[in-house]
């Protein structure tokens, strides 16, 4: 008897089912995959990861963040920088804010996508 290619593992693979944006702990493991995801859009062709950046892109322009909550997503997830880093280079680009001032954003800014997502609702 022959073996069967049937991929019993291929639904663990999917992005949402991966990074649930609805959720948020699926937002914050998504944000911190997403420099991984850009890639797997160009070198895999995966329209998916394509999907789920819009969805996000979406989401982060619709829940209407501060000028500092913007910054800590580009220090903290852009740039790869530690809490305690992002609130050194955010001090010094004139930002008041402490390490769990970042924390709490970041919680604030994964809760608000994922009821953005959740609801279908802009989150004020």
């Amino acid at each position: 008897m022959g073996a069967v290619g049937v991929d019993i593992h291929a639904k663990e693979r999917v992005l949402n089912v991966m990074f649930p944006i609805d959720t948020e702990g699926g937002v914050s493991k998504l944000m911190y995959a997403l420099p991984y995801i850009k890639e797997s859009r160009y070198y895999e062709g995966d329209y998916g990861a394509c999907d789920l950046i819009m969805d996000l892109e979406t989401a982060l322009e619709n829940i209407k963040l501060t000028d500092s909550q913007k910054r800590i997503i580009e220090l903290h997830y852009g740039e790869d920088l530690t809490q305690t880093e992002t609130v050194r280079r955010m001090a010094e680009e004139g930002f008041e804010i402490t390490q769990q001032g970042v924390s709490d954003n970041l919680k604030t800014i994964s809760r608000r996508i994922s009821k953005f997502h959740g609801e279908g609702l802009i989150v004020e």
